[in-house]
């Protein structure tokens, strides 16, 4: 990237971490979650020799979007978000739970599989979710929701009582509405996009 004439790039998912290395700079959420999805070049033009004044920086815009899609939540619906459970251990995991530290959030992960929800918990220091644990925020952070939600073991369960649901799949129409049936207060994928 240094040597075109670009302003950046986007990483795909298989690189997001691999790429840190390379970077001069890397953004302080995406350094913790360790995991960039945009490289910004920075190019300082009173550096005379070829090349030697451009930085490539590196941001997670997923955590920034989500930031803020949980903050407008919360701040519009006036609801009190203590804890939360997370349903999805792969990489927007790391995302939920760096941003949901930010905001004091209690954390408890879930999804289909017992034994990668134990290990991704620890890997993460948050609580393995069980169903005598009601929480505030449910976090979807997988594609479950493409599909009817009793398709997905323990999503119907964890999300039983909560009063916020955040969907990172899109459309993630089923849970959409299953949140209106219930009177959840739903924030859809894209309001976490920038």
């Amino acid at each position: 990237m240094k040597g075109l004439p670009c302003i950046g790039g986007a990483i795909s998912r298989d690189i997001k971490h691999s790429i840190i290395p390379y970077l001069d700079e890397v953004d302080e959420v995406a350094s913790i979650i360790q995991s960039v999805n945009t490289v910004i070049v920075i190019d300082n033009k009173n550096e005379k020799k070829k090349n030697k004044g451009i930085k490539l920086k590196g941001y997670n815009t997923d955590a920034i979007g989500f930031r803020n899609a949980i903050q407008n939540g919360i701040q519009q619906s006036q609801l009190n978000v203590k804890s939360a459970v997370i349903y999805g251990y792969g990489g927007v995991t790391n995302v939920v739970v760096a941003i949901l530290r930010e905001f004091n959030i209690d954390m408890y992960l879930t999804g289909r599989n017992v034994t990668t929800i134990e290990q991704r918990a620890k890997e993460l220091n948050i609580n393995v979710w069980s169903p005598t644990i009601q929480v505030d925020l449910f976090v979807n952070a997988t594609p479950a929701t493409e599909l009817p939600l009793t398709e997905s073991l323990n999503l119907l369960e964890s999300l039983s009582g909560c009063k916020m649901a955040f969907d990172h799949s899109m459309p993630g129409v089923y849970l959409e509405e299953y949140c209106k049936q219930h009177g959840i207060y739903h924030i859809k994928g894209k309001k976490a996009t920038l």
